[in-house]
C-alpha cells in the first residue's frame, strides 16, 4: 500500500506531507498552511499548500484534530513516511564488522542476538536501543538434545515454520548419553505438534508439581535448555539498552548535578520516587521536547463545543480562565496539546488548579518554563492520589493454566477481583515465590483490552500503586508502561 501510495504522489506532495510529519515529530503541533509556506524550499502560494493538504488528507495520510487546526498525520501517514520517505544513514564497515563480532559468537542463542542486537543500536544511535523479535506462535515438530564435547549439550528446536533455535549448555558432564536421549524421546512424544509457549506452561507446571516421568537431572536440563531460551508463543521478545540515554539531550543544556538535587530534593519531599517522575516526564513530552504549540484557550473552547464531552471541556475552560484572572498563570504562555493539556506533565486546567505548585516561589505555577514547578507539581498530583513510597507497582507472571474470565482485568476504570498471592499460586500462576503469600493483588491482561489480544498475551499481578497510575491516565497499557520505565531508569542511573 505504502509502495503506491510514494509512487503516486507528486514531489510538491512528497515535500509538504514530509514538513508537516518532521514538524509533528518535532514538536508535536499540527501544521497549517501559513507555517508550512515559511519553510525553506517550499516556494508554493498558500492557496496550493492548502489543495494539496486536503488531497493528502482524502488519502487518508493527514487529518484535521479539529476546525482550523492545521494537519497531523494519521496512523497510515506515519507508516508510509516511515516506509517511503524517512532517510536512514549507512553504517560503516567497521559497524558492520562490530555488529557480527558481538551478535554471531559461536553459541549465541536468538534471544542472545536480539538482545546485544539491542546493545549495538543504543551505542550506534547514543539513544534507547529497542528490538522487538517477532510473534513465535508455530508448533514445534522436534527437540533434541546432542552433546557437543565432555562439557557442552546443545539443545534443539524446530518449528513447523522452519526456523531453528539453539543453546549450548555447560554440563560439565552431568548429563549422560541415556538421560539425554529419554529427555529427547519424552518431550517429542508428548508435546509434539504444540506451540512453544503450550510446552513451557505444561514443563512449568509439571517441574512445579514434582510430577511426571522428568528427574531431577532431566528438569535442570529442560529448565537450561527450553524454559530458560524459547520465547513464549504469542509474545514477543522486547529487548531494551540505553534507557539513561533518554534524558541525554535534556542534560546536555542543564546541569546534571543541579537536576539530580531538585529530584532527589523533590522525591525526600514529596514521598515519590524520582524514577517515577521522569518516567511520566519522558512519556508526557519526551522530557519537555514535546509540549504542545497549539492555543490552548482555543482549542478548549473549540471542543467545548463538541457534544461528545461538552460538559468536561466546558469546565476545563472555566477553570482555565479563573486561573489567568487570578494571575497565576501567564496567558502569553498558554500553548500546548489540541486538548487543553498544558506544560512538562501535561496537565489539565482542573489539574493545575488542584496538584500544581509555585516551588520556585515566583508567585506564577510555570509547567512549561520553570522544572522544579513542573516536577513538584507532578510529584504533589502523585502523593495526593494516594502512592505508596517504596511499594511495587505490579509484578510479570506466566500463567501455566487457563484462569476464568471472571479474575482477569480488562478494564481501566476500576481494578476488581484482588486476591491473596496464595490464591494466585493455586490457580497456576508461577514466579511469584519472591511475594509473600498474604500480599493481595488483581490479575491485568492490558491487551485483552485491544482485537489482538488475547488469553495468552502478557499478565500482571497488580498492586495498589498501578490503580494510582491510573488515575493519571486511565489506560491499562499506560499503566505498566510507566512502571516499566521506572524501574529500567532505577537500574540505570
Amino acid at each position: 500500500m505504502s509502495e503506491n501510495l510514494y509512487v503516486e504522489l507528486s514531489d510538491r506532495s512528497k515535500q509538504i506531507f514530509k514538513s508537516v510529519v518532521e514538524t509533528y515529530l518535532k514538536t508535536g503541533s499540527p501544521s497549517g498552511s501559513e507555517t508550512i509556506q515559511k519553510k525553506d524550499g517550499i516556494n508554493l502560494s498558500s492557496s496550493s499548500i492548502r489543495l494539496i493538504l486536503a488531497n493528502l488528507q482524502k488519502e487518508g495520510l493527514l487529518f484535521a484534530p479539529h476546525t482550523s487546526a492545521g494537519r497531523l498525520p494519521t496512523d497510515k501517514g506515519m507508516r508510509f513516511f516511515v516506509d517511503g520517505l524517512l532517510e536512514f544513514g549507512r553504517l560503516t564497515q567497521d559497524e558492520k564488522n562490530n555488529i557480527k563480532q558481538q551478535c554471531l559468537s559461536k553459541g549465541t542463542s536468538f534471544q542472545e542476538v536480539l538482545d546485544e542486537s539491542s546493545k549495538v543500536i543504543s551505542g550506534l544511535s547514543n539513544h534507547t536501543g529497542i528490538v522487538i523479535a517477532p510473534k513465535y506462535q508455530y508448533s514445534i515438530k522436534h527437540i533434541e538434545f546432542i552433546r557437543l564435547n565432555s562439557s557442552q549439550v546443545m539443545s534443539i528446536i524446530a518449528s513447523a515454520n522452519g526456523q531453528i533455535e539453539n543453546r549450548i549448555i555447560d554440563d560439565r558432564g552431568r548429563y549422560s548419553d541415556n538421560i539425554l536421549r529419554e529427555t529427547s524421546n519424552y518431550l517429542n512424544t508428548k508435546y509434539l505438534n504444540k506451540n512453544i509457549g503450550e510446552i513451557k506452561r505444561s514443563i512449568q507446571l509439571e517441574i512445579n508439581n514434582s510430577k511426571g516421568r522428568l528427574e531431577i537431572l532431566s528438569q535442570n536440563l529442560v529448565q537450561k535448555g527450553i524454559l530458560e531460551n524459547a520465547p513464549n508463543s504469542e509474545n514477543p521478545y522486547i529487548f531494551l539498552h540505553g534507557q539513561s540515554n533518554l534524558l541525554e539531550d535534556e542534560i546536555v543544556s542543564k546541569d546534571l548535578d543541579q537536576i539530580r538535587k531538585l529530584f532527589d530534593e523533590i522525591e525526600n519531599k514529596f514521598k515519590v520516587e524520582k524514577e517515577l517522575l521522569l518516567a511520566l516526564w519522558g512519556i508526557e513530552t519526551n522530557f519537555g521536547k514535546h509540549v504542545g504549540k497549539m492555543d490552548i484557550i482555543s482549542s478548549l473552547a473549540t471542543l467545548s463545543f463538541d457534544k461528545r464531552r461538552s460538559e468536561f471541556f466546558s469546565k476545563e475552560l472555566i477553570i482555565l480562565l479563573k486561573l489567568i484572572d487570578q494571575k497565576l498563570i501567564n496567558v502569553d504562555t498558554l500553548y500546548g496539546s489540541w486538548a487543553g493539556a498544558f506544560g512538562n506533565f501535561q496537565f489539565m486546567p482542573s489539574s493545575i488548579e488542584n496538584y500544581a505548585i509555585d516551588y520556585d516561589k515566583n508567585n506564577k505555577i510555570e509547567l512549561k518554563q520553570s522544572l522544579p514547578d513542573a516536577v513538584a507539581s507532578a510529584a504533589n498530583y502523585i502523593s495526593k492520589i494516594g502512592w505508596e513510597y517504596q511499594s511495587s507497582c505490579f509484578h510479570k507472571v506466566e500463567l501455566t493454566k487457563p484462569i476464568s474470565k471472571k479474575y482477569i482485568n480488562t478494564s481501566a476504570k476500576k481494578i476488581k477481583n484482588y486476591r491473596t498471592i496464595k490464591l494466585w499460586k493455586k490457580k497456576g500462576i508461577v514466579d511469584i515465590e519472591q511475594i509473600s503469600d498474604k500480599n493481595k493483588a488483581a490479575l491485568v491482561i492490558p491487551d485483552l483490552a485491544v482485537p489482538e489480544g488475547n488469553e495468552n498475551s502478557p499478565a500482571f499481578l497488580v498492586f495498589e500503586n498501578y490503580e494510582k497510575i491510573l488515575k493519571w491516565n486511565r489506560s491499562l497499557r499506560f499503566g505498566v508502561t510507566v512502571c516499566t520505565l521506572a524501574n529500567m531508569i532505577k537500574n540505570e542511573i
